[in-house]
Formats: C-alpha cells, structure tokens, sequence
C-alpha cells in the first residue's frame, strides 16, 4: 500500500491495520506449534476525530481549525484560506482541498470558491455571505446549493 499527501488519518490507519493482521497470519503460520503470543495491537480511529489541517506557507505551518475556518478562496494555482486569526495564501489547488475537507461542513459554490457551511449568514440565488463577505454562486454550482439551503 501507498500514501499521498497530505495523508488523512483513516487512510493511515487502513495500511498500518493491513499490515498487523498479515503479521499476525506470519507468526501464525511459523509458530503454530508454539505458544509464541501473538501480535494483538491494532490502530483505531479517535475517538475524536482530528477537527484541524496543517497549512504550510511562507515556510511555517499554519494550523487551521475547521472551525475557524470562512472560507477558501482560489486564485490559479494558489489559496488564501480566510480564517478568524488571519488569511493565509498557500501553494494548493482548491480540488484537493475539496477532496480533503470534512464532508457536510464545506461546499464549493463557485469554481473559485469554497464555504464553511456554519459561517453561512445569508443565501440568495446569485451569492453566499460567509463573514460579511459576498461570494458569488457559480452555474454549475447553483443546483447544488439551492438543494442545500432548499431555495
């Protein structure tokens, strides 16, 4: 098994759970005359699971909680993550952001765009105010977000 960046911690604890039971299947086979113990640890998911992501800009790592977290904002190949404390422009593509943030709290409303949900103040059928700020609907995200919000 194989991981990418930025790795999720469920997709990390997939290959390490992968890779106990086949040593638990290894010890089993040259030891079953034995009483050799075997392996019983495995990896679980949190029972909290991680509500935050790490920015790397500006040669330092931002820690962004979701929570704090407006909105995402594209500009070619760079994003500005617009967050309570600061704004911070970073090397990413808003497609692996959308790819790697929490469902049913994000939603891309625009091709350049990227909406908290819980920080939503006002939907019309052109735009969505996140923090006092206007950001417009995209056409081909309008159906998606008239169906979210039910207008």
């Amino acid at each position: 098994d194989y991981l990418l960046k930025p790795i999720a911690f469920n997709r990390f604890v997939k290959p390490i759970n992968k890779a106990i039971e086949h040593i638990k299947l290894l010890r089993a086979s040259r030891y079953e005359s034995t009483t050799q113990p075997q392996v019983q640890a495995s990896v679980s998911l949190p029972e909290n699971p991680v509500d935050y992501f790490m920015v790397k800009a500006d040669r330092r790592l931002y820690k962004v909680k979701f929570d704090d977290l407006f909105y995402i904002e594209g500009q070619q190949e760079y994003v500005t993550f617009h967050t309570r404390q600061r704004n911070i422009t970073a090397f990413y593509s808003l497609k692996s952001l959308d790819d790697m943030l929490p469902q049913g709290q994000f939603l891309r409303i625009h091709k350049s765009f990227i909406v908290s949900l819980a920080h939503v103040e006002i939907v019309d059928s052109a735009s969505v105010i996140v923090a006092g700020q206007p950001l417009p609907i995209g056409p081909s995200y309008r159906d998606t977000v008239s169906r979210i919000f039910g207008l």
